[in-house]
């Protein structure tokens, strides 16, 4: 089963380039689903403790960068349509003629 690179996950991709070739991860997680399952949370707990703060703080900038680029977006549109009901002659360029 071959999936083309736009249909497969991030983290699948990146599970990928990470993990060696060699080693069929899947068909690991397959045979030991438990054990890949707490191996998994146990590196997630270390992670969280030893870089949680660092790892909130970029998801924090994400979330931010997100979210002035929604409100940038949208307050492009209201001062658009603003801009346009201003003009009392409805062409917009703010002249009464």
């Amino acid at each position: 089963m071959s999936e083309s690179e736009e249909t497969r996950s991030v983290e699948d991709q990146w599970v990928d380039r990470v993990v060696p070739e060699t080693l069929d991860w899947r068909q690991l997680v397959r045979d030991h689903p438990l054990t890949s399952v707490s191996v998994v949370g146990l590196l997630g707990y270390v992670v969280g403790r030893y870089q949680g703060d660092r790892l909130m703080d970029l998801a924090r900038d994400v979330v931010k960068r997100q979210v002035d680029d929604s409100i940038g977006r949208y307050s492009g549109f209201v001062n658009g349509a603003a801009s346009d009901d201003e003009s009392p002659d409805g062409d917009g360029d703010g002249d009464e003629r």
